[in-house]
């Protein structure tokens, strides 16, 4: 039987995330969300609970994407739907972390290969949202190869201006891509 989430349910979990910071607090959730088979896109919206609830959402969320991507395969297109209403800063690295580690949904792929681009690109942009983006734009290639001019160029343009991690992950990707 699918477990159904509740208001009560809803409640209890960001009562949690609000009470207790700790990475246990937020793998615990995750594990019972994988465990019970819960549907997260039924709880994607907690992302735009007042902070600092919807962050340690998310981060819950990233956690189930490196251990359980197959839960939130049918959610990622909510989390980017919400991306204009999230309030705290990063979520761009959360959602790049979400097409890189459980893909790119097909109802908003060229919105989100535009978006993943354009935050490879953008200097403002966090290393790590760098990374992901770039990560999942790879992963986007095996769809689309014509994407992989564009994306090496975009790389080399970029290696200088980054991190010695970036430089790094940045270098391996051209090389593997040549």
């Amino acid at each position: 039987m699918k477990f159904k989430v509740t208001a009560a349910f809803r409640s209890k979990l960001a009562a949690s995330l609000l009470g207790d910071v700790s990475d246990n607090n937020r793998k615990a959730w995750a594990e019972f969300i994988t465990e019970n088979q819960v549907p997260v896109i039924a709880l994607a919206d907690l992302v735009l609970e007042k902070h600092p609830v919807g962050m340690r959402f998310i981060w819950m969320i990233g956690y189930l994407a490196d251990t359980a991507p197959g839960i939130l395969r049918p959610a990622v297109c909510s989390f980017y739907k919400l991306k204009g209403k999230v309030e705290f800063p990063n979520y761009d690295r959360s959602l790049a972390k979400l097409f890189y580690r459980v893909g790119i949904p097909a109802e908003v792929e060229g919105e989100v290969i535009s978006d993943l681009f354009t935050w490879l690109s953008d200097n403002k942009r966090t290393v790590s949202v760098k990374t992901f983006a770039l990560l999942a734009l790879v992963a986007a290639i095996k769809k689309y190869p014509d994407l992989q001019i564009e994306l090496k160029a975009i790389i080399a343009e970029q290696l200088e201006k980054n991190s010695v991690s970036f430089r790094k992950q940045g270098t391996r990707v051209l090389n593997k891509l040549s």
